[in-house]
């Protein structure tokens, strides 16, 4: 899937935006796209968290 294609298959940026808090996160979201990045998944987001912890993480049960 190109980058254009996956921009536009992102259903959060097809949402109607009713205040300006939100169209500004949807700037932001499409822009941070547009630039070529990909989002995390909660995986990732996970590990990023565990390693600015310095490595420590949750135990699940």
């Amino acid at each position: 899937m190109s980058e254009e294609e996956h921009i536009d298959n992102d259903s959060i940026l097809r949402v109607k935006a009713n205040n300006p808090f939100f169209k500004a996160i949807l700037r932001a979201r499409r822009a941070y796209l547009e630039s070529g990045r990909k989002l995390l998944s909660f995986d990732e987001i996970e590990e990023e968290i565990g390693q600015l912890r310095g490595g420590i993480q949750e135990e699940q049960d």
